[in-house]
């Protein structure tokens, strides 16, 4: 629950971030802004240096698969990083994510991954806590509103 708790309080950071840069909500015409937080579990051994590509799957659209890098070391255990803002036609109602690892980085475990939807403050919640291999993987996972 307390990892939930920060991810939300990330989540709430980055609106306001997004707000005073002027980037969130998107104001065209059924275009979103979607931040997403993957947060790796905390044991020895989680964290890995590939790629990964996320798509998220909505019940009115589908975005991605969009890789998740930025301009820190992502996914190390215990971390948490967050991406975006993406601008996207509305998703509706988020029942799943399809994350996907290639092949460049070592095992990984992602513990969770939240999509925040900062155009109408929607916060989605995708329990992971599942092993990717040494190699090349994309699994799929169920989501529930938060």
């Amino acid at each position: 629950m307390r990892k939930i708790s920060a991810a939300l309080l990330m989540f709430a950071s980055v609106l306001s971030t997004a707000l005073l840069a002027g980037t969130a909500p998107a104001s065209a015409a059924g275009v979103k802004t979607y931040y997403v937080t993957v947060y790796t579990a905390n044991v020895s051994g989680a964290g890995t240096d590939a790629n990964i590509d996320l798509t998220i799957l909505g019940d009115t659209g589908t975005f991605g698969p969009k890789r998740l890098d930025d301009k820190f070391d992502n996914f190390e255990a215990g971390r948490t990083d967050t991406f975006g803002p993406f601008n996207a036609q509305d998703l509706g109602h988020i029942g799943g994510i399809w994350l996907r690892k290639d092949g460049s980085g070592s095992a990984w475990l992602p513990a969770f991954v939240d999509i925040y939807n900062a155009s109408d403050n929607e916060h989605t919640h995708c329990e992971v806590n599942g092993w990717y291999p040494n190699g090349p993987a994309n699994r799929y996972w169920d989501c529930v509103n938060a």
